[in-house]
């Protein structure tokens, strides 16, 4: 009776909550605004990196590499490998060289920046879709041509075949690429919340860390009494 009722109060449900991340992004103020304004928002720490070095990714739980500012390869490399969180937006990978721990995609034929795109969702219930309701269509822009990598675990892509979303865990971290200028401001993403969510969920994912309930610890307590009073008896 003692070892029922002893696993059932150990196994009260434990919760997960979310704490604030030190993000970066690469690139200009007026590029990324909206998307740093939105994070911050939500309690994160931001920052706009026009540079880093390993001192500086050391600092952050996710980073967020635009192809138009400095990129080093084997600083992005270290930083995933040692926990970090890495989200590629469209011209990293298809104009920078990743190391093969944290490439996510490959190939490429073109920028198309103004067609309708049709998207496919390859695993709806991945954690990166959690809220997220992904259009049949929309006008954007992106990389026409790019293949998973090897080992990646595909979550989107476009109806030509085209990556659009998946991730590669690496070391300790994760890389995340995401095929789709719509993230960062030079396309609109005041009505795109739906790709925003996707890079809330990438950098909450980095930084949440199970935390009991307050009943769980309770009863946690419980069973250690019941146990100790059990043994002296």
């Amino acid at each position: 009776m003692f070892k029922r009722t002893a696993l059932a109060l150990a196994s009260i449900v434990f919760i997960s909550n979310a704490s604030a991340a030190v993000v970066g992004i690469g690139g200009n103020n007026w590029y990324t605004d909206t998307l740093r304004q939105n994070l911050i928002a939500q309690g994160n720490t931001v920052t706009v990196y026009t540079s880093y070095d390993a001192a500086t990714l050391a600092g952050l739980d996710a980073y967020i590499q635009d192809g138009n500012n400095f990129f080093d390869a084997n600083l992005l490399d270290s930083f995933v490998f040692n926990g970090g969180t890495l989200i590629e937006i469209p011209w990293t990978f298809t104009h920078n060289g990743y190391t093969a721990g944290t490439k996510v995609f490959s190939g490429r034929t073109f920028a198309d920046h103004g067609s309708n795109l049709f998207t496919h969702t390859i695993d709806a219930n991945d954690w990166l879709l959690d809220g997220v309701t992904v259009p049949a269509s929309l006008f954007g822009g992106h990389e026409v041509g790019n293949t998973f990598q090897a080992g990646v675990h595909q979550v989107l892509d476009y109806t030509d075949g085209t990556a659009m979303l998946g991730y590669k865990e690496y070391g300790q971290g994760i890389a995340i690429g995401f095929n789709l200028h719509l993230v960062t401001s030079d396309a609109n993403p005041v009505n795109a919340a739906w790709s925003n969510q996707i890079v809330y969920n990438a950098i909450a994912g980095n930084n949440t860390v199970p935390e009991p309930t307050p009943l769980a610890l309770i009863a946690l307590g419980l069973a250690g009494i019941a146990l100790a009073k059990r043994r002296k008896a």
